[in-house]
C-alpha cells in the first residue's frame, strides 16, 4: 500500500522516470546512486559513452522505479530487502515540485532523451 505509481524504465530513466511522477514534479536524483547494469558498461566500452549515460537513457536493464511518500520509504525499504534480500534496491531521489524534468542533486536538468520507438 506504500507504492504510490510504479513504471518499468523501458525507454530510459531520463524519459520514463519524469513521466510517471507527471505534471507539476521533478525528480531530483543522486546520480552515483542510479544502478549501472553490466551491459551498460559493457555498452560504454564498445562505443566510448559512458557507462552511467548508457544507464540514464537505454532502456535494456528491465530496471522498475517506483514512488512512495517519505514517510514511507524507510519501512518499505525494510520489508522489501527481507522479501526479496536477493534482488536489488536503490532509493536514487525525491520528486519535488518542478516542469517534469529529471534533475541532479544541485537541481540542475539531466541531459538525454531516452529511447525513442520511432527517432
Amino acid at each position: 500500500g506504500e507504492v504510490t505509481s510504479c513504471t518499468d524504465l523501458s525507454d530510459g530513466l531520463v524519459k520514463d522516470l519524469p513521466g510517471m511522477l507527471g505534471k507539476g514534479l521533478d525528480a531530483k536524483v543522486d546520480l552515483a546512486r542510479i544502478p549501472v547494469s553490466d551491459s551498460a558498461t559493457l555498452l560504454a566500452k564498445g562505443d566510448g559513452r559512458p557507462a552511467r549515460e548508457h544507464a540514464l537513457q537505454d532502456g535494456e536493464d528491465h530496471e522498475l522505479s517506483f514512488a512512495v511518500t517519505a514517510a514511507a520509504a524507510d519501512a518499505l525499504e525494510s520489508d522489501f530487502r527481507k522479501a526479496f534480500p536477493s534482488t536489488p534496491l536503490a532509493r536514487i531521489g525525491a520528486a519535488v515540485r518542478g516542469e517534469g524534468r529529471l534533475l541532479d542533486q544541485e537541481g540542475t536538468p539531466v541531459a538525454g532523451r531516452g529511447f525513442g520507438h520511432f527517432a
